[in-house]
């Protein structure tokens, strides 16, 4: 392990406490100076929906964030039941050498990989985490969701509804070189529920550095291909409320089991290219929410903009 995320690592132990304790959540993001009003929006929303008798500890693992849009950050989530630790993203991690072409979507910066390093970076006395990008609104109580039974699992994930098994268009193109089976379930990575003991133990690092090192060329979907290789057999389906997308926007795929999805979503995630702090962006009541959630930051004047020009 290098020695800047031991460094990282001490600082943030430091801070914060034994996950053991039940009524704490331990939070994840991870973000660059340009998605730093985004993330401030994402843990806002999480902090407003939990429940009264838990604390948050969320820590950000950073990439070069300014000491401007931290203290905007800060400032948002200054509340007693909140203990926030700033975990700056080593140099030496080498982000920019993992690829970063991809048919999908081209913009995405390096620090989509930094949720390989939970292990190494998150206090050691934490054995779970709830990680999260962010592109997402909390809409309900994640205490709910920390609590979840992994079922001896690695990782606590939702399967993604454009990509639902490893053989689909944009799922693991070596499918077969790698064993597995067509049908084989493919999740969507925007948000886990991680045991981070076993996290630990499985070295995701360097398993993830193994398979890019053989099928790098033919990535697809950046860490969230990857997090399905080094996860394939070893992760638990969490209820579709947990992480929905912008593919149920259209009434026609709300039947059945799913009819009333709208109603019961947990957390809302903004993938793909369309953002709800870009003007661009379709109106809902999902792109609405976050909207009004920007305005509880420290942004004050914040617009619809880009997030790399926040109105400060």
């Amino acid at each position: 392990m290098c020695s800047g995320i031991l460094q990282e690592r001490d600082k943030a132990l430091n801070q914060f406490h034994d996950s053991s304790d039940d009524r704490v959540v331990c939070l994840a993001l991870a973000t660059d100076d340009h998605y730093t009003l985004p993330t401030a929006v994402t843990i806002k929303s999480v902090l407003t929906h939990l429940h009264p008798s838990y604390r948050l500890e969320a820590a950000i693992l950073a990439d070069r964030v300014s000491a401007t849009n931290r203290r905007l950050l800060e400032d948002t989530l200054s509340d007693e039941r909140v203990s926030l630790q700033w975990i700056d993203l080593p140099t030496d991690l080498g982000l920019a050498s993992y690829p970063m072409s991809s048919p999908l979507n081209k913009e995405h910066s390096p620090t989509v990989w930094a949720d390989l390093y939970l292990g190494d970076l998150l206090p050691a006395s934490w054995r779970r985490v709830i990680y999260m990008d962010s592109d997402m609104l909390a809409l309900g109580d994640l205490s709910q969701l920390f609590q979840s039974d992994l079922g001896g699992n690695m990782v606590g994930a939702v399967q993604d509804d454009p990509v639902p098994i490893v053989s689909a268009e944009f799922g693991i193109r070596p499918w077969r070189q790698l064993g597995f089976a067509a049908e084989d379930p493919y999740f969507n990575s925007g948000i886990l529920m991680v045991d981070l003991l076993k996290w630990r133990a499985k070295e995701v690092v360097a398993a993830a550095g193994s398979y890019l090192a053989r099928f790098g060329d033919v990535l697809t979907q950046y860490d969230q291909e990857v997090l399905n290789v080094v996860c394939h057999g070893d992760w638990s389906p969490l209820e579709k409320k947990w992480n929905v997308t912008g593919w149920w926007n259209y009434p026609e795929r709300r039947v059945g089991p799913y009819s009333d999805i709208h109603d019961e979503v947990m957390v809302f995630h903004f993938a793909g290219k369309t953002k709800p702090w870009k003007a661009s962006s379709p109106t809902s009541p999902f792109v609405e929410g976050y909207r009004a959630t920007a305005q509880m930051t420290a942004w004050k004047r914040w617009q619809i903009s880009e997030p790399t020009r926040p109105s400060v």
